[in-house]
Formats: structure tokens, sequence, C-alpha cells
């Protein structure tokens, strides 16, 4: 297996692709404040089974913890699944 940051080789020559995207969230230790991450944007990977062979991940802005998920979708745009907003 090879793996160069965006592209998986694996040894038995299938691959996968993946992206990144910035998402927003709420520094935990001054609120007032926005920080950033480099979060998986989408995946296209043949290993995995059914609609996440083709997959878009969707962050929530300014959540309250870093890289938290909105939802999932094919890439079709199809929605995977969907993480409502925590309470309290």
């Amino acid at each position: 297996m090879s793996y160069d940051g965006n592209d998986v080789i694996y040894s038995d020559g299938t691959s996968a692709h993946y992206t990144y995207t910035t998402s927003t969230y709420v520094d935990p230790v001054n609120p007032n404040q926005i920080d950033s991450a480099i979060v998986l944007a989408t995946a296209d990977d043949v290993r995995a089974e059914g609609p996440m062979q083709s997959i878009k991940y969707l962050y929530r802005a300014n959540a309250k913890i870093k890289g938290q998920l909105l939802e999932e979708q094919h890439s079709s745009g199809i929605r995977v699944s969907f993480s409502a907003q925590p309470t309290g």
C-alpha cells in the first residue's frame, strides 16, 4: 500500500482518493474565538461498502467541538446520515 496524503494504492491495484476542507469551531478555551481545522471532505474508496464508496462530509459551522459532522452524503447528493444539533 502507498499513500501520498490524497491517494491510496492498495497492494491489489485498487485505489482510493480523499480530499480535505476546512471546518470551523468555537475555541474551547476562548469561546469568543472561532478556530479552524482541516477535515476530510470526500472519500472515494472501492473497499467501502454501498453508498460509502463515494461519500461527501458536511461539517457544522462554528461547532462546539472540532470537526463536528453535520451529515454524510453520497457523491450524488443523497443523504446517508445526519447529526442533529446537540442540546444542552
